[in-house]
């Protein structure tokens, strides 16, 4: 049966490669103002290193994958043990960085011929390459759809242009598809929605070239919201019915 990995099993393996690493002794310190010699200066090294190490571990194990990333990859510079490559590997698997992963595991199983750890491995760069595979085609996809939807937006077909941006933002979630979705309901004289997807754009994109035209046209769009508001609460008053309760709906997703 093929083993499969955990998050606890090479990083295991990586702790016996730093405590099988050759010891290094502290040397006798010379007189004074002398440079420390270069023994002291790889135990220095050596145990930053496992302090680093030490710390990558607990910060993977708390799902902290960034800050783990930063420990291993500055243990690695110090110590440059191969079992680092792993766990550097498996902190961009978990954030999402498939092609910078598959190049730390790729290097791990190179420089690690005939390890019993490399089937282990080559299953986690096999699952990665399938999953950048699978992206390229969502991006592919994407790109497609957000086309014909520009396209159709372009031609003020704003019914099409919904469509196929919803369907753009599905394969490949960006944020600039929200801009053009929002711009695509204000065509269609549904305020509510494109003032949705504004802010979405712009909570994704603060600092956006365009962000002052965005605030207007949300600016724009709320004045609708309230005004289709009132004409709503005042159609109520006329016809004897108590005012809506503030309801703040559903929330909307592409």
């Amino acid at each position: 049966m093929r083993r499969t990995m955990t998050s606890r099993s090479l990083p295991i393996l990586l702790l016996v490669l730093l405590l099988a690493a050759p010891a290094v002794t502290r040397a006798r310190s010379g007189s004074q103002g002398e440079a420390p010699p270069p023994e002291a200066s790889a135990a220095v090294e050596e145990a930053t290193a496992r302090h680093l190490f030490a710390e990558g571990k607990r910060l993977f194990a708390l799902r902290r994958f960034r800050e783990a990333l930063q420990r291993f990859t500055r243990a690695y510079e110090l110590r440059p043990l191969s079992g680092f490559l792993f766990n550097i590997g498996q902190c961009h698997r978990f954030l999402g960085d498939c092609r910078q992963a598959v190049f730390y595991y790729s290097g791990f199983v190179r420089e690690n011929p005939g390890t019993p750890d490399a089937t282990i491995v080559e299953g986690l760069i096999d699952g990665c390459r399938q999953r950048l595979t699978a992206e390229q085609a969502q991006g592919e996809t994407a790109a497609k759809a957000y086309e014909e939807g520009k396209r159709a937006l372009d031609l003020r077909e704003f019914a099409r242009a919904v469509t196929r941006l919803k369907e753009a933002y599905r394969a490949q979630p960006r944020p600039g598809y929200l801009f053009h979705l929002a711009a695509a309901y204000q065509g269609l004289g549904l305020a509510s929605e494109a003032l949705h997807f504004y802010r979405s754009y712009l909570s994704a994109n603060p600092d956006a070239p365009q962000a002052e035209a965005v605030r207007a046209s949300m600016a724009e769009c709320q004045r609708r919201v309230d005004e289709e508001r009132r004409r709503a609460e005042a159609d109520r008053i006329r016809r004897g019915l108590p005012p809506t309760p503030t309801d703040p709906g559903p929330r909307r997703t592409p």
